[in-house]
């Protein structure tokens, strides 16, 4: 059953919102422009706020449902919720319906840790905005989100067993944006407009 799950949970991270909704709506494909990913971020980018803030918001929906499906025993998993939030993050960076390429874990992750830890996740995502504000860059904000996740789980009695998972969900997020570290090194990082 467990394999199952993971299998649905990859699958369902797979479905590119941001994808489907800039073909509906504006016949784009959001990969032609901006920095050529599917998520959220460059959604806003190349469709704008209207279409990409939705679009980044399904993305968010589909990691909150399956692990709170999961926290709430719907789904049967033998392992922390969070993991499920894991296979849908991977799903939504390589995703089996746009050729593996999708986003870079950031919204996926948001949306697991508000299903499974509500408070922690908002605490996580004001300070990750805060960062963002501050600096300008979203590639910033989106690692300290996910650190600022695993030390919240570090730190706060009862997650002992969500630190793995947050944990794993943290690396994708760094491995996802290695160019924008590398641009950030090079003085290249796009700025956000704030």
């Amino acid at each position: 059953m467990d394999l199952l799950w993971i299998v649905v949970s990859y699958l369902v991270g797979s479905i590119p919102f941001t994808l489907i909704v800039g073909k509906l709506f504006k016949n784009t494909d959001i990969r032609d422009f901006g920095s050529g990913n599917l998520g959220g971020t460059n959604a806003i980018r190349v469709l704008g706020p209207k279409l990409g803030i939705p679009a980044g918001a399904l993305d968010i929906l589909k990691a909150l449902v399956i692990v709170l499906l999961a926290k709430l025993g719907v789904i049967e998993f033998g392992y922390s919720a969070l993991y499920l939030g894991v296979v849908v993050s991977i799903g939504h960076c390589y995703p089996i319906f746009a050729q593996f390429k999708g986003g870079k874990a950031v919204s996926t992750t948001m949306g697991a840790a508000l299903a499974f830890a509500p408070i922690i996740s908002i605490i996580t995502v004001v300070i990750a905005f805060a960062v963002i504000k501050l600096t300008k860059f979203v590639s910033v904000g989106s690692t300290i989100l996910g650190l600022i996740l695993v030390l919240m789980f570090v730190f706060i009695p009862g997650y002992s067993t969500e630190i793995l998972p947050a944990a794993l969900l943290l690396l994708l997020i760094m491995f996802r944006h290695i160019p924008n570290y590398k641009r950030l090194l090079s003085g290249n990082e796009n700025k956000a407009n704030l």
